[in-house]
């Protein structure tokens, strides 16, 4: 008979303690051993410490000591005995439809937020790898510690989210934090990959949330959110724009990347200006309102560095490999005249929506505003060569110093 019960659930209600539950490591409630000795997956149980093994029904009957009684085997006797403790009614649930049944809880004020984050870069540290990587970016050692930035480490998940607990912060509606059910824990979602925490700060300076850096991009994503969306207890990071520079800046510079607006203001000797970040030139919705708010405070300035990938020519050169082999026009890069890339053109014209959302706000709010460009051909195209404002800045400050060593 199949049952509507599974190991997990007995492990539940008899208040078996779990080591590892996402591999089925238990306590031994046997001989007691709480090393990875005692497994449990849906319908088996085996401890290698005391050779203790069988399936569900074999496991209740050797724990209660039940014996073969009235022509029943005692295996017999265990399953009814389960089946009345679970009921008719019962039906497991898998991981899968545990998860998708859980609601998010509120998401908290800010101010709790960056109380919470700001004791997540107390606890956690960064890699040498990590550190030399931001150095390489152009960054001082000064500034990384300055700015918190983190190694993400996925095997601490639970470790951390118990750190945060016993400095008396709840992790409801955090960000990133949720409660796992089937591991009865609090953990954090880091998407199990590695990578760097880099803060984003509002224009008061309260983190609202971290993105993650990643060291291995995922399905071509280089950065993903630390958000919990649609998990237990969890909450959305409603990709935020980051602000970074003097609060009293009256020229913002807008780039399309949280880490990117961190390292230009590295680059920056001008108080009077401060950089906004945002997760894509086409992720303006926080944006909009930061911006807005600022007007208040009496910003007088926009300057657009979204990446100048949005002014490359859209003609063919073969980039595209997954999509030149199936294109109809059928061009190739080494053609005398080259035929207009349909996926550039797909790509630049979604770009140039992002600015011109940008200039519109700008115009709307009475503020001066400037697209700024760089690495650019004759005919106003981008030469393809240095993408973003950071490493613009970057390339300029290398050249600087390579003058002056040149000249002693």
């Amino acid at each position: 008979m199949e049952e509507n019960f599974t190991m997990y659930d007995i492990a539940d209600r008899l208040g078996w303690k779990y080591i590892q539950r996402s591999k089925g490591y238990i306590k031994c409630p046997f001989c007691g051993t709480e090393k990875l000795a005692c497994n449990i997956d849906a319908k088996f149980f085996s401890c290698l410490k005391c050779n203790h093994k069988g399936n569900f029904y074999q496991i209740y009957a050797d724990l209660y000591g039940i014996s073969d009684t009235d022509g029943l085997k005692r295996t017999q006797i265990a399953a009814r005995e389960l089946r009345n403790m679970f009921g008719s009614g019962y039906v497991s649930r898998t991981r899968k439809e545990i998860e998708e049944s859980e609601p998010e809880a509120e998401r908290r004020p800010v101010e709790e937020l960056d109380k919470v984050y700001c004791d997540l870069i107390r606890i956690t540290s960064l890699s040498d790898a990590h550190k030399k990587a931001l150095m390489d970016r152009g960054l001082t050692e000064k500034q990384i510690q300055a700015y918190g930035f983190r190694t993400v480490d996925p095997s601490m998940s639970a470790e951390i989210c118990r750190k945060l607990m016993k400095r008396g912060h709840k992790l409801e509606g955090i960000p990133g934090f949720y409660f796992d059910t089937f591991n009865n824990e609090w953990r954090m979602n880091t998407w199990s990959m590695a990578g760097i925490y880099c803060i984003c700060p509002d224009e008061n300076g309260y983190i609202q949330g971290f993105q993650i850096r990643l060291d291995k991009p995922k399905r071509d994503q280089k950065y993903m959110w630390l958000s919990s969306k649609d998990k237990l207890q969890g909450a959305s990071s409603s990709s935020p724009a980051a602000y970074f520079g003097n609060r009293k800046a009256t020229k913002l510079v807008v780039v399309d990347g949280i880490l990117k607006a961190c390292v230009c203001n590295c680059f920056n000797d001008d108080k009077d200006t401060a950089f906004i970040g945002i997760a894509g030139a086409v992720n303006y919705k926080h944006m909009v309102k930061m911006i807005t708010r600022l007007k208040e405070r009496g910003i007088t300035h926009v300057y657009n560095a979204y990446d100048v990938d949005e002014l490359m020519k859209p003609v063919c050169n073969g980039n595209y490999k997954d999509k030149c082999a199936s294109c109809e026009l059928n061009c190739h890069a080494n053609d005398l005249i080259k035929s207009e890339c349909p996926k550039k053109k797909e790509k630049t014209d979604g770009l140039k929506r992002g600015s011109k959302h940008l200039e519109d706000l700008a115009n709307e709010l009475g503020l001066y505003y400037k697209r700024i460009t760089w690495n650019m051909d004759k005919e106003g195209y981008w030469k393809e060569e240095i993408k973003g404002l950071d490493d613009y800045l970057l390339s300029l400050r290398l050249e600087r110093r390579d003058k002056y060593e040149e000249r002693l």
